[in-house]
């Protein structure tokens, strides 16, 4: 029997550092319950100008910056994104004390890239460890983002939202820096790691999981900022939110360390559903009751957050050096999908009346973009590409061999060991005959063991 993965962490020895990819994420969010509705008198979008510049600067991170000299570049970004934390917090207090627009404006602008760039800089040093450690310390921080959520939430005074917008940044950065030596991460020589120089990941597949990402976020935020009546940040909906959002974590964070690894496939196989099934209840559930709708796809959400990142950051593991085309398309795409999906209103306040659709019109839209990410854009063979292992040595990442894909994808789809010589043969395009008699068995039982690995694989032919 294959011996049960360990997580091998205890309370000893757990790294508190990576919890300061929490407060990064908290803070991305955090800047929400400032007081900027003076901005309106510009009819400017608010979620427009703060995710859509840091999109962009993502894309440029992906398209210019590369990994020859993966030292000057993380130096480099750290330095551009605390100099933009500082001057984005000041214009923002600045705007908030005296209801000034331009400062405000450009604070968001500024703290919206430099929150970007922070974000890439933990998925880069999240890339060194192995990948369930990585997997596991995301999910604490998800976890952790969701507890100072309601925190900030429960904050009743300007100053004191204002404190901790200040205060979490600065408390990321801190944790970050712990682990910064002349431009490389201390998990990098703990691990012994040797960046390397060949692409190993397909720039198709990862098109197409970004495409994925930006849909899946769009529709999310399309629905829950805009059809879902008091779920938005203003509304009595997102403490409901934050509640449910620590209750799924600290479930995903209770089966990480139960089984000692991180199933992206489960991820994959209910976020999806979840979001279509609150989809459906706008349709049929009375708006008194909106909240379940606006919950449920909170958490469709959040499942499908967790394994987006956890993905990209496994991709940059097996391929340091497109460590910022990775991160930065996929933080490209999640960004832009936040901006456009919370600045819709901004963008219906524009059309006539007339030209409104119906609300089972939206809706109905929307479930078939769903549908059509998971039925052509990212299947869940196209998502199994994307799984890679540590070495049996433990350091460095592998070289990605046929027989290490293979594995991967068994392993994800929770293979008998049986199943697994049959998916390593039909990889190698054997037929049943050849698989029936390199294993010894009959034709009928090597038919029967690949109808199974079929079936969990969710496919229909040697594909």
């Amino acid at each position: 029997m294959p011996k049960k993965p360990s997580l091998n962490i205890s309370i000893k020895s757990f790294e508190w550092d990576y919890l300061g990819f929490g407060l990064c994420r908290a803070w991305i969010t955090q800047w929400m319950l400032l007081p900027i509705p003076m901005l309106s008198t510009w009819k400017i979008s608010a979620e427009l100008l703060y995710f859509i510049p840091a999109a962009c600067a993502c894309l440029v991170l992906a398209l210019f910056l590369r990994g020859k000299d993966m030292r000057k570049s993380r130096t480099f970004i750290l330095i551009v994104s605390a100099l933009l934390s500082c001057i984005g917090i000041t214009l923002i207090a600045i705007g908030s004390s005296g209801k000034f627009v331009v400062p405000m404006a450009l604070g968001l602008l500024s703290v919206g890239i430099a929150a970007a760039l922070l974000q890439t800089l933990w998925g880069d040093r999240l890339s060194c460890l192995p990948s369930n450690q990585a997997s596991f310390y995301t999910v604490c921080a998800f976890l952790l983002s969701a507890f100072l959520s309601i925190f900030a939430w429960s904050a009743g005074s300007l100053g004191t939202a204002l404190l901790l917008f200040c205060a979490l940044p600065i408390g990321s950065y801190i944790l970050l820096f712990r682990g910064f030596r002349s431009g490389e991460w201390e998990e990098a020589c703990t691990f012994s790691w040797t960046e390397t120089t060949k692409e190993t990941h397909d720039p198709v597949h990862l098109g197409r999981f970004c495409i994925s990402i930006l849909v899946f976020v769009i529709v999310f935020n399309l629905a829950y900022r805009q059809l879902l009546p008091g779920a938005s940040f203003e509304g009595s909906g997102h403490p409901l939110r934050s509640i449910a959002n620590i209750v799924v974590m600290a479930a995903l964070l209770v089966v990480v360390v139960a089984t000692g690894r991180f199933n992206r496939m489960g991820l994959y196989r209910l976020s999806f559903p979840v979001l279509i099934g609150a989809l459906l209840l706008l349709l049929f559930i009375p708006a008194e009751y909106a909240f379940v709708a606006s919950t449920t796809a909170a958490i469709g959400y959040k499942l499908f957050d967790v394994l987006f990142w956890c993905v990209l950051v496994e991709i940059v593991h097996g391929d340091r050096k497109s460590a910022w085309k990775v991160l930065g398309f996929g933080m490209a795409a999640n960004l832009g999908g936040m901006g456009l999906g919370m600045g819709a209103g901004w963008l219906f306040e524009l059309l006539p009346n007339a030209a409104m659709p119906d609300l089972p019109v939206v809706v109905c839209l929307l479930m078939f973009s769903l549908v059509i990410v998971v039925i052509l854009i990212l299947p869940e063979s196209l998502l199994a590409q994307f799984s890679f292992h540590e070495s049996k040595k433990g350091k460095g990442p592998l070289a990605f061999s046929f027989a290490d894909r293979c594995a991967a994808v068994a392993e994800d789809h929770l293979l008998t060991a049986r199943e697994r010589d049959v998916l390593n043969l039909l990889a190698q395009g054997r037929t049943q005959s050849v698989i029936a008699r390199k294993l010894g068995i009959g034709e009928g039982t090597a038919h029967t063991h690949i109808v199974h690995v079929y079936q969990k694989l969710g496919i229909h032919s040697q594909q």
